[in-house]
């Protein structure tokens, strides 16, 4: 019924490889947080429902995806006042 998925288990820091690790960098990040580092599972596309699958599973960048999904540039509103 689904797509063979993959689990990737959460272990300690010091046991895991950093740049093989599914979350590199990400889990260092949760990890200077203090955070605990989250469970995730590898999906395939088909997996994926739209309208998430064309925005999550593509072979471009995440910025041009968006741009696509939104029709418009996307732009980073450093103010915080939505004025970009």
């Amino acid at each position: 019924m689904f797509p063979e998925t993959r689990a990737v288990p959460c272990l300690p820091s010091r046991t895991r490889s950093r740049e093989g690790d599914l979350l590199y960098p990400l889990d260092l990040v949760y990890e200077r947080a203090g955070i605990a580092v989250p469970r995730v599972e590898v999906v395939q596309p088909d997996g994926i429902p739209l309208p998430y699958r064309a925005l999550l599973a593509h072979d471009v960048d995440m910025t041009l995806a968006l741009e696509r999904h939104f029709g418009g540039r996307v732009v980073k509103d450093d103010a915080g006042d939505g004025h970009g």
